[in-house]
């Protein structure tokens, strides 16, 4: 466990919560192999090699086995290996890279893992076989620096509080992407969602620098009224295919195709589009699933092509371009102040980081939340020893608030001890 010469104290309500980061022993089970060196060779069958000190150079890996395990705790970069069926990859450092040069995955049930505070990135994957999963556990950092475009299952989880990158386009016929709460799914080229056996459940981010689109019934779930579907290209809805929004989903432009939706819109929720919509569609295809009372938001920058009505629904509220358009029984209106329903986080903060330091002479401690609720203010604790802390002042928080937010706070005071 890493602890600080500080703790930061949340009230909520009154109660109080103490924060901290741990990370998981690594390796986390016994080894057969320990520190071979730059050449390991699996030599049985579910076997479990481990390396806890770098061993000064690139480690060449040869999988000869099924069920083989390798467990990374120190910076390390393999060269490109292959995989055999059932391998498992897993890299828990508390800062820097572990890099895999490039991956051949020709048998099924392959697992690439990371943990802790340091980055895994996967330089290039030849996926030839599947199902291949691909996790961020809590508060960790994968980079898959390669484009996925395969029909083999393909699995992504991002836990909470990770960050995975994908360094090019997704394009998948058959698997799942989870991204938690707090979690942030960055796609830097599109993101196709083949056929109906792919599921995009967002639970927090999810940005995709191309277009976007998934095919089949709930295809995608934006599941909390924090969930977010950024798309700087164009966000489709592809023939028999529908999506639950219960946060905000915006793209440049918006096309639903023949046959789709329903889009399907919780309390507070909001489709925004600053381009053109092109559809073409039965009538009704937003429809509003939120609590009486209450409502949701679409909006439109401009129509391409609009030939059918918007909504049934009262409760959806459209802003957009009035000429040529079917808002059918949709409220015409440019707010809705509506609360989305937020999922409950772990913690009534999530906290990106926390960081304490000695600067200049003073002692400085910064953090910074994706996630606040009813969050009023957070206390600063100091600890000569490290064991009995005393409350040195309090740093006003944001409320509720599902925003990135920075806080400082720096303490003159000096400790002396023998």
């Amino acid at each position: 466990m890493i602890r600080f010469p500080y703790m930061v104290v949340v009230t909520l309500l009154s109660i109080l919560l103490c924060t901290h980061f741990s990370y998981a022993q690594c390796p986390p089970v016994t080894c057969d192999q320990t520190n071979p060196g730059t050449t390991i060779n699996s030599t049985f069958a579910g076997e479990v090699i481990c390396v806890t000190s770098s061993p000064g150079g690139n480690i060449d890996l040869s999988v000869n086995h099924d069920d083989v395990s390798v467990y990374v705790c120190d910076q390390v970069e393999f060269n490109g290996f292959s995989t055999a069926s059932g391998f498992h990859f897993e890299s828990n450092i508390a800062s820097g890279s572990v890099n895999l040069n490039s991956i051949n995955v020709n048998d099924p049930n392959v697992t690439f893992v990371t943990k802790g505070q340091g980055r895994l990135r996967i330089l290039g994957a030849n996926i030839n076989s599947g199902p291949v999963n691909f996790i961020a556990e809590k508060g960790s950092d994968l980079r898959l620096v390669f484009s996925i475009n395969t029909a083999n299952v393909v699995n992504i989880e991002s836990d909470t509080n990770s960050y995975v990158r994908v360094g090019g386009n997704v394009s998948i016929s058959n698997g799942n992407v989870n991204v938690r709460q707090g979690a942030t799914l960055d796609v830097l080229g599109y993101f196709h969602g083949n056929g109906t056996n792919v599921r995009v459940i967002n639970y927090n981010y999810i940005f995709v620098r191309g277009e976007f689109y998934v095919q089949g019934a709930n295809a995608f779930q934006n599941a909390c009224g924090e969930s977010l579907l950024e798309v700087d290209d164009d966000f489709r809805l592809n023939s028999s295919s529908s999506l639950i929004n219960e946060g905000t989903i915006r793209a440049s432009s918006t096309r639903i195709n023949s046959s789709a939706g329903p889009i399907t819109m919780g309390t507070g929720s909001k489709y925004i589009i600053s381009g053109p919509i092109e559809a073409q569609n039965t009538d009704d295809v937003f429809e509003y699933s939120g609590d009486a009372g209450e409502c949701a938001y679409v909006e439109f920058g401009s129509i391409n092509n609009w030939n059918f009505d918007l909504t049934a629904d009262s409760e959806i509220h459209y802003c957009g371009p009035a000429a040529g358009s079917r808002p059918g029984d949709a409220t015409v209106s440019c707010t809705c102040n509506s609360t989305p329903v937020y999922c409950d986080p772990f913690f009534p903060v999530e906290f990106a980081y926390i960081r304490a330091y000695e600067l200049g002479g003073v002692n400085k401690v910064i953090w910074a939340t994706i996630q606040e609720k009813n969050n009023s203010h957070f206390i600063v604790e100091s600890s000569v020893d490290g064991v009995n802390f005393n409350e040195i002042d309090r740093v006003s928080g944001s409320g509720t608030t599902n925003q990135f937010i920075s806080y400082e706070f720096v303490d003159a005071s000096t400790y002396t001890s023998s």
